[in-house]
């Protein structure tokens, strides 16, 4: 397979200035003409792009920060835990908290 450094180091580097400008100008007149890669790729992000993000995120943060450096603030654990709680314990969910009854199940 040729590569583009291939084909510019065998022909186009051996053009005068004006060819290789003008063979400049018909590759972006070309791919204006084509459609953007968002425009084929689309804006939404799948369940798995967001996954992939979260998990490069996390990775990055934890070897940014790790928790040995005994860097300010609290642990990744703990602020997990604090995320978690404010997104557990709320009002809408609240009644939930009480799922034996609202469901009929007995204890035992």
């Amino acid at each position: 397979m040729t590569t583009a450094q291939e084909v510019y180091d065998v022909t186009v580097r051996a053009l005068p200035p004006t060819e290789r400008l003008r063979l400049a100008a018909l590759i972006l007149q070309e791919l204006t003409r084509s459609p953007a890669p968002s425009d084929v790729m689309g804006d939404e992000w799948s369940d798995e792009d967001t996954r992939n993000l979260t998990a490069h995120a996390l990775g990055h943060a934890a070897a940014t920060y790790p928790e040995d450096e005994g860097g300010p603030g609290e642990s990744w654990a703990e602020l997990g835990m604090e995320r978690l709680e404010s997104e557990w314990d709320n009002p809408q969910d609240a009644i939930y908290d009480d799922w034996r009854r609202l469901y009929g199940v007995e204890r035992g």
